[in-house]
């Protein structure tokens, strides 16, 4: 008894703008000019009756760099 949940999303962004400024990457959310994909995947379960466990993937690859990866994992106790 779990829950997984998935999620990607493309985007073709066109930019005019100054590249590599701290506005630019604010304003794109550390994306970059061109094709950018995004996904993410999560799994929660309730391991006993007071304690949650949750782990989370997401990817991003943007335009021109390489495929970005990060991993989260938590427990949580419920009193």
């Amino acid at each position: 008894s779990g829950a997984l949940n998935a999620r990607a999303t493309f985007a073709n962004i066109a930019y005019t703008g100054t590249e590599n400024s701290g506005v630019s990457y604010t304003m794109l959310d550390g994306l970059q000019k061109g094709k950018n994909w995004l996904w993410q995947a999560s799994f929660n379960k309730r391991v006993s009756k007071n304690i949650e466990m949750n782990l989370e993937y997401e990817g991003r690859k943007p335009a021109s760099g390489d495929i970005i990866h990060t991993g989260r994992a938590s427990v949580r106790a419920i009193f």
